[in-house]
C-alpha cells in the first residue's frame, strides 16, 4: 500500500512539472519570419520609427533579427562596361547585404568613367552611392566615409578605384547593433574592357 502511494505521488508531482507554463524565455523567441512581417507593416506606416518603438520588447527583437545581415552578393545585373561615345565608357558594379529574413537592407553602388585613345587613359572619373536602404540602416558619410582610392588614370595603361563604405544598423532606441564595411574594386582600360571585384 505504501508502495503505491509513492507511485501515484510521483505520477502527481510528474503531471504538475508538465503542465507547468513555460517560462516566458522558453515560450517565445524572436522570429525573423516574424520580424519581416512586421518589417512589412513598418514600411506602409506614415511614422515607421514610432510604430516600431510602439511594438513589444520581442517584436521589436524579431525586426532586428529580419534585418541582421547574415551574407552579401553582387547587385543583379550591376557589373556592367558600356560604350560612350568618342573612346569613353563606364563601368558599374554594386554588393548587396541579405538578411536573416532574405531582405536586401543595403547595397552599395560604384561606377568610374574613363576615355583613352586606344592606348592610354585620356580621362577618369568615378562615383560610390547607396541604395536599397532598409529602415534603421544608413550609409555613413562621416569621419571619412565612404573611401575611395584612385590608382593609374591620366596617361596611364588603366583607371582603378577601390573604394569602402560603411554601412550601419541603428535601430531606435538600442544604438547600432551592427556595421557592415563592403567593397568594391573597378578597372577600366584603354581598349574599353573591365575587371572588376566586390566583398566585404
Amino acid at each position: 500500500m505504501i508502495r503505491l502511494l509513492r507511485i501515484l505521488a510521483t505520477v502527481s508531482t510528474i503531471g504538475a512539472l508538465l503542465s507547468a507554463p513555460l517560462p516566458a524565455s522558453a515560450a517565445a523567441a524572436p522570429s525573423a519570419f516574424e520580424g519581416a512581417r512586421l518589417y512589412r507593416q513598418l514600411l506602409s506606416s506614415p511614422d515607421p520609427t514610432s510604430a516600431y518603438l510602439a511594438l513589444t520588447d520581442l517584436q521589436q527583437e524579431s525586426v532586428q533579427l529580419a534585418l541582421t545581415v547574415v551574407t552579401v552578393r553582387e547587385a543583379p545585373a550591376s557589373a556592367t562596361a558600356v560604350a560612350l561615345a568618342g573612346g569613353c565608357w563606364y563601368a558599374q558594379k554594386g554588393i548587396q547585404g541579405i538578411s536573416l529574413a532574405g531582405l536586401v537592407v543595403w547595397q552599395f553602388n560604384s561606377k568610374i568613367n574613363w576615355c583613352s585613345n586606344g592606348s592610354v587613359i585620356t580621362s577618369k572619373s568615378n562615383q560610390v552611392w547607396p541604395s536599397n536602404m532598409a529602415l534603421f540602416w544608413s550609409y555613413d558619410t562621416s569621419n571619412g566615409w565612404p573611401v575611395v582610392h584612385e590608382y593609374g588614370g591620366v596617361n596611364y595603361t588603366y583607371y582603378e578605384t577601390w573604394s569602402q563604405a560603411h554601412m550601419m544598423f541603428c535601430p531606435p532606441g538600442t544604438g547600432c547593433v551592427q556595421h557592415q564595411y563592403p567593397w568594391i574594386d573597378l578597372v577600366g582600360y584603354p581598349n574599353g574592357t573591365y575587371s572588376g571585384s566586390a566583398g566585404t
